[in-house]
C-alpha cells in the first residue's frame, strides 16, 4: 500500500491541479490558464515562485491525437506525463534554446505520418502536462508581470492536422 501511494502521488498531484484548473477555467487543449498576477501564499499551487508568470494546460492526446504547441521565445518549461516524468524541456535547456518553436506531441503507439519542422516527442501516456514559466522584469515598484504575460499569451496549441486558429 505504501509503495502504491508513492507511485501514484505525482499523478494524483497533477490530476488534482487539472481538476481544479478545469473547474475554474474550462477544459480543452485550447484552454491555457495564465496566472497574470504575482503568486502569493493564497495561491493554490504547490511551491509557486513569485517572480514568474505560470501557464499550464492538461492535454489529452487520446481525445485530440497529435498536438502542436507553438512555444514562444523566452519560455522556461516542460512537458511531462501525469506521473511528472519529463517528455522534454522547453526553452533555454530545451531543443528550441529559448528561441521558441513548434513542438509536436504524439500519443503512445502513434503510427501515423510525422511531418518535418517540429521538435517531435512521443508521450508514454495519453495525458500530458504543459508547464511554462516566463520571468517577470523589474518594474518601478518591484517585479512587473506585464511583459511575461504578453510572452505567455503567444503560446498556441492545436491538433496537428488543423490549421492554427489565431
Amino acid at each position: 500500500a505504501i509503495s502504491a501511494y508513492y507511485q501514484m502521488q505525482p499523478a494524483m498531484n497533477v490530476i488534482g491541479m487539472r481538476d481544479g484548473s478545469e473547474s475554474k477555467f474550462g477544459k480543452g487543449y485550447n484552454v491555457l490558464p495564465i496566472w497574470k498576477d504575482r503568486m502569493d501564499s493564497r495561491t493554490l499551487v504547490p511551491t509557486p515562485n513569485a517572480d514568474v508568470v505560470y501557464s499550464m494546460n492538461y492535454l489529452d492526446l487520446k481525445e485530440t491525437g497529435p498536438l502542436v504547441v507553438a512555444a514562444p521565445p523566452k519560455v522556461i518549461g516542460m512537458f511531462t506525463d501525469f506521473f511528472q516524468r519529463t517528455i522534454t524541456d522547453v526553452g533555454l535547456i530545451g531543443p528550441d534554446r529559448a528561441r521558441g518553436g513548434l513542438y509536436l506531441l504524439l500519443p503512445p503507439n502513434y503510427d501515423g505520418p510525422v511531418p518535418k519542422g517540429y521538435f517531435t516527442f512521443t508521450s508514454s501516456t495519453n495525458n500530458v502536462f504543459l508547464f511554462f514559466r516566463t520571468v517577470m522584469k523589474k518594474g518601478e515598484n518591484g517585479a512587473d508581470p506585464s511583459d511575461a504575460v504578453k510572452i505567455a499569451e503567444q503560446t498556441r496549441i492545436y491538433p496537428l492536422w488543423d490549421e492554427e486558429k489565431n
